[in-house]
C-alpha cells in the first residue's frame, strides 16, 4: 500500500507524455532488470528526473530510452545508492544490471 501510494505521489506532479511512458513501459518490462522479481517493480529515471531540462518537452520515446524496471530493494541500494533522500544516482545502472544479470549463468544448486 506504501508503495503505491509513494508511487502515486511521485508519478501525479509528472509531465501526461512521462506518466503514459512509465504506464507502457512497465507492461513492457514487468520484471526488476536485476533480480528478475515480477510484478512489483518501479519506473525509474536513468537520468535523474529532477536534472532533466523542460522534462514537458521531451517526447515519449525519449522517457522510454531513460527508463529501467527495478523492484523497490534494487531501486533504492543500486540505482540511488541506498541515499535516504533518493537523490544519489547511479548513472550506470544499466551497466550494473547487465553485470548481475551475467552472474546468474553461474550458479549451481
Amino acid at each position: 500500500m506504501f508503495l503505491g501510494f509513494r508511487r502515486f505521489l511521485l508519478e501525479v506532479r509528472r509531465p501526461r507524455v512521462w506518466r503514459r511512458a512509465a504506464e507502457d513501459w512497465r507492461r513492457m518490462h514487468p520484471s526488476c532488470a536485476i533480480c528478475g522479481l515480477r510484478g512489483a517493480v518501479e519506473v525509474h529515471d536513468v537520468i535523474p528526473y529532477h536534472l532533466v531540462e523542460d522534462p514537458g518537452s521531451k517526447p515519449y520515446e525519449w522517457w522510454i530510452q531513460n527508463f529501467i524496471s527495478l523492484c523497490h530493494h534494487d531501486h533504492h541500494r543500486l540505482a540511488h545508492c541506498g541515499d535516504p533522500a533518493w537523490l544519489s544516482y547511479n548513472p550506470r545502472i544499466r551497466e550494473l544490471a547487465s553485470t548481475i544479470q551475467s552472474f546468474g549463468k553461474f550458479c549451481r544448486r
